[in-house]
Parts: structure tokens; sequence; C-alpha cells
């Protein structure tokens, strides 16, 4: 097991080892760039498949919720006109 006491991770700083939980897993403090603080398994960490305390994901679906809250119809005219433009380019 390599230390990993002061790498960071996307958003998340590893402060210290937690130590294991269960029978392989081994978990790490983290602090995210947002202040919270979270044990992190390792494996999740190092593959970058957790790059937060959660943080970034809210914020992930605010900024889908604001592209679904444009209606389908100029979602579709704007998908359009620029097809078009680049056409024209071409």
């Amino acid at each position: 097991m390599r230390d990993l006491t002061d790498l960071t991770f996307g958003w998340l700083y590893v402060m210290h080892l937690v130590g294991s939980k269960g029978s392989s897993n081994v978990y790490w403090h983290c602090r995210c760039r947002c202040g919270q603080e979270k044990d992190v398994r390792q494996d999740v960490l190092v593959s970058g498949r957790v790059v937060s305390c959660g943080c970034r994901k809210s914020d992930e679906q605010v900024s889908r919720s604001r592209v679904m809250q444009i209606p389908k119809a100029a979602r579709i005219k704007k998908a359009k006109t620029a097809a078009k433009a680049r056409w024209n380019k071409q």
C-alpha cells in the first residue's frame, strides 16, 4: 500500500490514513475544496471514480437542469441552426 498523504485527486486533498474497514478496503480521510471532509476508499480515489465529496455532482446536476429548462423545440432549432452554419462554412 502506497502513502497517499498530501496528494490531491480531483478536488480531494488526502489528509491521513483512516485504516481498513472490512476485508481489504483501505480508507483515507480527505478534505474537499469546498471544505467538507470525507473518508474515501483508496481504489475509487486512485481510479478517479470519486473526485469530490459530492459537491461537484450537485453542480453538474444544476448545470444539466439549466439545459433541460430550455424548451425542446428551442434546443432543436438551435442545433439545426448550428449544423446549418457548419454546413455553409464548408
